[in-house]
């Protein structure tokens, strides 16, 4: 990465980069087959799948995560 984008980007408040890591996220995330994953990657994601298949409750909804990460 370009050291003076990084050097603005840590500029930024918390919050900020938060949202910054958001909308970056969010331009990723339509586009998973173009996310390599390493094999221990994808066997934590496995595990997490089914940890959330197993008790769904144990989670909370990205709404509430959201503002709990904005509020900061």
């Amino acid at each position: 990465m370009e050291t003076a984008l990084l050097t603005e980007i840590l500029k930024l408040s918390v919050p900020q980069r938060l949202q910054l890591l958001e909308a970056i996220w969010e331009s990723i995330t339509p586009f998973p087959e173009a996310v390599d994953l390493t094999e221990s990657q994808r066997s934590e994601l496995e595990n997490r799948l089914q940890a959330y298949y197993s008790d769904r409750a144990a989670g909370i909804p990205w709404e509430e995560l959201r503002a709990k990460l904005n509020a900061l």
